[in-house]
C-alpha cells in the first residue's frame, strides 16, 4: 500500500539559509500499518526470539550478572556508530580503574552510555513513565563526558538543526523547528497509551524512528534513540507485570550519520525492518550465550581439567 507522506514540510531558516523542515505526523500511523509477508516474518522472528529469551532467562542463577556484560557490549557497539574507538575490553579495564588502550574520552563516552541505560531502567522501575522528563534525565547522564558535553545535556534544542551537508539547503534531512512541544507531546502520548493494541516490538520500532525524526537534542540523538528501544521493552514488561499482579486469577498471553538520514521517514519500511532484525539478532545472541553459560555451570562439579575443556568448547572464554 502506498502511504504517501508521513508528515509535512514547513519552510524555515537554519544557519542563514532557507530550508524545508520535516514535521512528522503523530503516531500511531493513520491509516494503520500494513505489513507485507517479508516484514511480518521479521516481526514473528523477533517475537519468537524475545519469548525464547524470556523463557531461558529463568534457567540462569542470576540473570543480572549475565546481562552485565551484554549491556556493556551494546554500549560499545552503539557508541562505535558515532565514531568512538573503545572496545569491550577497554571498557572493562576502565571500570577496573586500569589503563585502556584507546583515548580515555572514548571509554568515558561508552561508560556514560551504560550509566544512562541503568538510570533509565531504574527510573522506570521506580514508577516514572516513559516521558520527556525521563528522557532528559537519561540524556544528561549520557552526555556527562565526551563529545557533546557542552551542547546542552538534558535540554531540548531551541534552534533549527540539519543532518548531512555543510549548509541547511544542502542537508539530507532537516528535523522539525525548535518548538518541539507538539511533536514530542504526541510521541509521549503514543508511548503511554495503555489502551493501544500496538505490540511492544512494533511500538519500540515506531518510537525509535519518530524520536530520530524529531531529533530533539543538539547532540546524542542517535545513542538516545537506540537506548529508547530497550526502555520501551522494559516499560512494556513493567505494565504487563502490574496488570498480572492486579488480576491474579487471570492469565495473560506473552506478548554512519548520512546513512541514518535515510531511515527517518516512516514511509521507508527499512526503518522498522532494521529494528525488528536488531531485536531478533540481540535476543538470539543472548540465548546462545545463556545456553553456554548454563552448560558451563553444569561442568562446575567436574575436575578442573574437564571444567576448562568445557569452558573452551562452549565459548565462555572466547
Amino acid at each position: 500500500m502506498h502511504r504517501g507522506l508521513t508528515g509535512v514540510y514547513v519552510p524555515g531558516i537554519a544557519g542563514g539559509h532557507p530550508c524545508q523542515a520535516f514535521v512528522p505526523a503523530p503516531l500511531p500511523p493513520d491509516p494503520p500499518l500494513a505489513f507485507n509477508d517479508k516484514l511480518q516474518a521479521r516481526i514473528n522472528e523477533a517475537m519468537l526470539a524475545l519469548g525464547r529469551l524470556d523463557a531461558i532467562s529463568t534457567l540462569l542463577p542470576d540473570a543480572r550478572l549475565f546481562l552485565y556484560s551484554y549491556v556493556r557490549k551494546e554500549a560499545v557497539m552503539s557508541s562505535q556508530i558515532e565514531g568512538t574507538q573503545s572496545s569491550l575490553s577497554d571498557l572493562m579495564l576502565f571500570e577496573m580503574e586500569a589503563q585502556p588502550g584507546v583515548p580515555m574520552d572514548d571509554v568515558r563516552e561508552v561508560s556514560c552510555y551504560v550509566n544512562a541505560l541503568d538510570l533509565g531502567v531504574r527510573r522506570l522501575r521506580e514508577g516514572l513513565p516513559l516521558s520527556r522528563r525521563l528522557l532528559c534525565e537519561v540524556h544528561e547522564a549520557l552526555m556527562t563526558s565526551g563529545r557533546g558535553v557542552q551542547r546542552s545535556p538534558g535540554q531540548f534544542r531551541r534552534n533549527q538543526v540539519w543532518i548531512g551537508g555543510h549548509r541547511a539547503d544542502e542537508a539530507q534531512f532537516v528535523p522539525p523547528p525548535g518548538a518541539l512541544d507538539d511533536c514530542f507531546g504526541a510521541l509521549e502520548r503514543f508511548l503511554n497509551d495503555n489502551d493501544s493494541t500496538t505490540t511492544p516490538v512494533i511500538q519500540a520500532a515506531l518510537a525509535h524512528v519518530q524520536f530520530e525524526t524529531i531529533h530533539p537534542f543538539m547532540d546524542g540523538n542517535g545513542r538516545l534513540g537506540r537506548l529508547l528501544i530497550p526502555l520501551v521493552m522494559v516499560e512494556a514488561e513493567r505494565l504487563y507485570r502490574r496488570r498480572l499482579s492486579s488480576k491474579p486469577t487471570r492469565r495473560y498471553p506473552v506478548q554512519s550519520r548520512n546513512a541514518r538520514a535515510k531511515l527517518f521517514s516512516l514511509s521507508n519500511p527499512t526503518a522498522a525492518a532494521t529494528c525488528f532484525t536488531g531485536l531478533c539478532d540481540c535476543s538470539s545472541s543472548l540465548i546462545a550465550r545463556s545456553r553456554r553459560a548454563s552448560f558451563f555451570r553444569r561442568c562446575s562439579d567436574t575436575p578442573s581439567s574437564l571444567n576448562w575443556r568445557c569452558s573452551v568448547r562452549t565459548g565462555i572464554l572466547s
